[in-house]
């Protein structure tokens, strides 16, 4: 079984992951550290392809996270979720697109 691959570039939190354990460790429990507790995910809207492409299923999620950094200065980022399926419905790949400027911003505050 292959396990899916999360890609984020450009930027500290940047690289490919392939598995879900590996990407929270190069990119939501980094930020964790800076932060008073977990970030709230609020789904926003799911759009999804109304046909198969040939690399399978896609959809998209927009989400809304929010939490309070340890200097107590609130964390409000958005993200972009592409997501694609294989046949049996399992997510392959994930390409994660958020505030990264924001995100630096609170890597660089003390843990």
């Amino acid at each position: 079984m292959n396990s899916p691959s999360v890609g984020i570039h450009a930027h500290s939190l940047a690289g490919t992951s392939y598995n879900i354990k590996d990407h929270a460790e190069k990119s939501f429990n980094r930020l964790g550290k800076r932060l008073v507790a977990p970030i709230k995910f609020v789904v926003q809207r799911v759009i999804v392809d109304a046909e198969k492409s040939e690399d399978g299923w896609w959809a998209c999620v927009e989400t809304k996270g929010e939490a309070t950094r340890k200097t107590g200065a609130d964390y409000h980022n958005e993200y972009i979720w592409l997501t694609r399926f294989n046949d049996q419905g399992r997510i392959v790949e994930i390409r994660s697109y958020f505030d990264t400027m924001l995100a630096e911003e609170v890597l660089a505050e003390p843990e």
